[in-house]
């Protein structure tokens, strides 16, 4: 599989996607250097970026080192997760695997209808994601690896239910 070897995006179109959102709503995020999540009390830091958000109109985000995602780079990975976090804020859904899930349904509807690729990468992104750290409590080591699994398997999935009919 070509994605764990290279860093190419999964979708170019989603990255653009993400590029522009990012450009027209960047007065919307203060740069740290440093992560604002903790990954201990997701709750704590839901109320702190929903506290900071109405105090200031700001909503934390910061660049990881992290070049393993389906971005295939730190940039847009980044300004992803701003944008995530953002939607979680507005819409007052936490940081809880519900509070995901609908965060995630959200985020897919601001995609045009027919970008169904482009969905299920976001898909695993959030959702997945956020099921595998629910169970594990442990955060995903190859983002990209996961990623491919995940839409695999929910791809399987799909064509059981159709062939089973």
């Amino acid at each position: 599989m070509r994605y764990f070897k290279d860093k190419k995006p999964f979708s170019k179109r989603l990255n653009k996607f993400v590029l522009d959102w990012f450009e027209q709503n960047k007065d919307c995020f203060e740069v740290f250097s440093e992560p604002q999540f903790n990954l201990d009390d997701a709750n704590e830091t839901f109320i702190r970026f929903k506290e900071n958000w109405l105090k200031t109109g700001k909503i934390p985000m910061w660049y990881d080192d992290n070049y393993d995602n389906t971005f295939g780079n730190r940039e847009v990975n980044a300004k992803f997760r701003a944008w995530h976090d953002y939607m979680h804020v507005i819409t007052d859904n936490d940081f809880s695997l519900l509070g995901e899930i609908k965060t995630y349904n959200r985020q897919k509807s601001l995609l045009p209808k027919d970008w169904e690729y482009e969905r299920l990468i976001l898909r695993a992104e959030i959702v997945g994601q956020a099921e595998h750290y629910s169970k594990s409590k442990e955060p995903i080591k190859s983002q990209r690896e996961f990623a491919v699994n995940y839409i695999q398997r929910i791809e399987n999935e799909k064509h059981t239910l159709i062939t089973n009919r």
